[in-house]
């Protein structure tokens, strides 16, 4: 009877120990996903910006644009 509550509860941990292990996974790819989106929309609102400031000083762009 102990070695069956023994069994059962090193099953019971190694379920725990997955579950967990697979939650960090998911929880990783998620805020490398939501890092990588907020990289790439800071610099394209970079270029962008930099853009509209080159064509304005180069007089490329109406005043009332801006």
């Amino acid at each position: 009877m102990v070695m069956f509550l023994v069994a059962m509860a090193d099953g019971l941990d190694l379920c725990v120990t997955m579950l967990w292990s697979l939650q960090e996974r998911r929880f990783d790819a998620i805020l490398e996903a939501v890092s990588f989106a907020g990289r790439v929309l800071t610099m394209a609102l970079t270029f962008c910006s930099l853009s509209i400031h080159h064509r304005y000083t180069h007089g490329h762009l109406p005043v009332s644009f801006l």
